[in-house]
C-alpha cells in the first residue's frame, strides 16, 4: 500500500498553510497599525509634576496623554519625561515648564513645536519616530532638529543650547532672524538683547 500523502496533496497542504500565514500576517499588521496611539504622554514621573490644558494646573499621572496647548511643569527635586510617538523623549529637569505649542499629526506631516519658558530639558529625537519638524522655542532662541540629542537650559536672562550628537539649527533675533548651526559637542549661549551672532564653544557636559 502507498503510505503517506501524494505529492499533489502535500503541495496543496503547503499552499493552504502559506495562504493562512499571509492572511494572519496582514490582519496582525493592519490591526497593529490601527491601534490607538497617544502622540505625546507623560512617563517616568518623579516628585511633584503638574499639567494644565488651558485651565488650572493639576497633578500629573503616569501615562497621561498630552495634546496641543498642554503645559507641563516640575517643581524642585522633580522630573518627568514627555514620550513622543513611542520613541523620542523630552526630559524635564526640576523647576522646568514646557508647553506643547503646536502638534500636527497626519499621514504626511509630524510637527512638534514646544515652548520652554524655564528650567532645563534634554531632547532625544529619534528618526524612527517619523517626526518631520521638532522645535523648541525659548524667550531668546528657537532650536530645530531631526534625529539628534540636545539640551536646552533657560534662565531669566539667557538660553543655553548644547548638542551631544547630530546638529541643531538655531535662530536668534538680532537685526532680523539669523540661523546658526550648532554641531556635535558644541554649545551656544544666547542672552536677552544679544546684538550679534552667539559664540559657539565646546559643550559643557553634565549628568
Amino acid at each position: 500500500k502507498n503510505k503517506g500523502l501524494g505529492r499533489g496533496a502535500m503541495m496543496a497542504i503547503i499552499a493552504v498553510v502559506v495562504v493562512l500565514i499571509i492572511i494572519v500576517s496582514v490582519l496582525f499588521f493592519f490591526g497593529f497599525m490601527s491601534m490607538p496611539e497617544d502622540p505625546a504622554k507623560l512617563v517616568s514621573l518623579q516628585g511633584s509634576v503638574e499639567v494644565s490644558s488651558g485651565g488650572e494646573f493639576r497633578a500629573a499621572t503616569e501615562g497621561m496623554a498630552l495634546s496641543k496647548n498642554s503645559v507641563v511643569r516640575t517643581s524642585s527635586g522633580s522630573s518627568a519625561d514627555i514620550l513622543l510617538y513611542g520613541s523620542s523623549i523630552m526630559r524635564l529637569d526640576e523647576n522646568t515648564e514646557v508647553k506643547i505649542a503646536d502638534f500636527i499629526t497626519d499621514k504626511t506631516d509630524r510637527t512638534i513645536k514646544l515652548e520652554q519658558t524655564s528650567g532645563k530639558t534634554w531632547n532625544r529625537v529619534m528618526l524612527i519616530s517619523g517626526i518631520d519638524n521638532y522645535e523648541v522655542s525659548t524667550p531668546t532662541a528657537v532650536a530645530s532638529v531631526r534625529g539628534t540629542g540636545f539640551a536646552v537650559s533657560v534662565t531669566n536672562e539667557s538660553t543655553s543650547i548644547g548638542v551631544a550628537e547630530g546638529k541643531v539649527g538655531l535662530k536668534t533675533e538680532f537685526a532680523g532672524e539669523t540661523a546658526v548651526e550648532i554641531s556635535e559637542n558644541e554649545q551656544a549661549d544666547i542672552a536677552k538683547g544679544l546684538s550679534e551672532a552667539p559664540t559657539i564653544k565646546t559643550l559643557v557636559r553634565d549628568a
